[in-house]
């Protein structure tokens, strides 16, 4: 059953408590702990890590299990910090270890500037999540995993179809949109459809967030025009991402 308008307020003001008192926790437990080793907390990762991120990670686990067989490079748009462009990297190297394909972070790396009237309430995020291309370099190079991964910087309506013309002889496998923001998910939903491989995988991180709705508005347009083409599914487990499309 659907749930009401209400109802989806009520649990949204639900996993605000939850991650408020979960933050809170564990603020106390490093303010009371100020010597931990750092290098300790990264090893030992599982007994720091929230449920939020462990879900998130293992949905992107399985995601890139799912294009495993299917060919072609894998696109991210929307890199932050490249957290997930490391991630996807090292789960290529472990799944694929002999394949030639790569990964491609697009970003402008000056965080939420340009809003539509379709981003609403992301307009309040202005600024944020911008990236750092020298710490995303450096961490390639000390994983030794930086000729997996190509960080294309600018506006992606800008940079993707100059990208794709010259690199025409390519086709993708998976295509992570993550940029909040409507024009850059519609800009990339429009040019990357074509070169998906079948059986290849579109994921949104917000595909139907009220915080930013701009590429659930994007997507609602997109499958629009594609209907028929593709099954779509998520996993209960996680918050985000919160849809994939599958090319049939």
């Amino acid at each position: 059953m659907r749930k009401s308008a209400a109802s989806q307020v009520s649990s949204s003001r639900k996993f605000g408590r939850i991650d408020a008192d979960f933050v809170k926790r564990r603020n106390d437990f490093f303010g009371s702990n100020p010597a931990l080793d750092p290098m300790f907390i990264i090893e030992q990762w599982p007994l720091f890590v929230g449920f939020v991120p462990l879900g998130t990670l293992l949905a992107r686990y399985e995601l890139l299990k799912m294009i495993q067989n299917v060919p072609g490079h894998l696109l991210e748009f929307g890199c932050h910090q490249g957290a997930h462009l490391h991630f996807m990297a090292k789960v290529l190297q472990l799944l694929a270890p002999n394949d030639l394909r790569k990964i491609y972070g697009f970003d402008s790396l000056l965080g939420l500037t340009e809003f539509s009237e379709q981003d609403r309430h992301a307009m309040k995020e202005q600024g944020n999540y911008r990236g750092d291309l020298g710490i995303m370099k450096k961490m390639l190079e000390l994983h030794d995993i930086e000729d997996r991964v190509e960080i294309v910087v600018g506006k992606i309506e800008e940079t993707l179809p100059r990208f794709l013309r010259d690199n025409s002889h390519h086709i993708y496998s998976y295509v992570y949109l993550d940029t909040d923001l409507y024009q850059s998910t519609v800009s990339a939903l429009d040019l990357c459809w074509p070169r998906l491989a079948p059986g290849g995988l579109i994921v949104l991180d917000e595909g139907y967030h009220d915080r930013f709705p701009g590429e659930g508005a994007a997507l609602q347009e997109f499958l629009r025009k594609i209907p028929g083409a593709f099954e779509c599914g998520h996993f209960p487990f996680t918050r985000q991402p919160m849809v994939w499309i599958k090319k049939k």
